[in-house]
């Protein structure tokens, strides 16, 4: 996500070209948000991310590669490339 309203596929097409990258490098891909941050949750989501656990005040997450590539916002933004 970012801080910036305005450019949704913006920052899609930063994270997914950031993960992407990552996986291509071996790493295994975690991340985590506030219960409150509903957007980010949503967010976090579409790109594929798996909710795993959830604390008191965190969800936390997971991305298994396929179903990231599996993605519609993957696919779009991967297609443009």
């Amino acid at each position: 996500g970012g801080w910036k309203n305005g450019n949704t596929m913006l920052h899609y097409t930063a994270l997914v070209y950031l993960l992407d990258k990552l996986f291509r490098k071996g790493y295994k891909i975690r991340t985590s948000c506030l219960l409150s941050n509903k957007k980010a949750f949503r967010f976090i989501r579409s790109v594929g991310f798996v909710n795993h656990y959830t604390s008191e005040n965190y969800h936390y997450f997971w991305l298994p590669y396929k179903r990231f590539i599996n993605t519609n916002i993957y696919k779009r933004i991967m297609s443009n490339k």
